[in-house]
């Protein structure tokens, strides 16, 4: 019976070790996964800084190209203008001319 006894002892203890192994196994790989899922946000993360500093350098760099040519734009209206202004100018003096030739003769 001593025997029966410690052989039911002996299973019960196996028992005990293969589920605390079971339960090790299984806390370890919780943590493992719990691991990987912060690794992946932190690399998610990462990825989404990246990519938003990429389009804020683009979105400047869209900008400055914007301002140079809002600013050539308005050079070459400038310079149209002043053309124009000439022109204008060359017309009346033309005109101006003319009336006095027409009052000489």
């Amino acid at each position: 019976m001593a025997s029966s006894q410690r052989r039911r002892d002996d299973v019960r203890a196996e028992r005990e070790d293969q589920l605390r192994t079971k339960r090790e196994l299984a806390q370890q790989r919780r943590d493992e996964e719990d691991y990987f899922a912060r690794m992946w946000s932190a690399d998610m993360e990462s990825k989404a800084r990246k990519e938003e500093e990429q389009l804020r350098r683009q979105t400047e760099a869209n900008y400055r190209t914007l301002a140079v040519l809002q600013q050539q734009m308005a050079e070459v209206e400038e310079k149209k203008r002043q053309e124009k202004q000439l022109l204008d100018e060359q017309a009346q003096i033309i005109v101006s001319n003319t009336n006095q030739a027409g009052r000489l003769a």
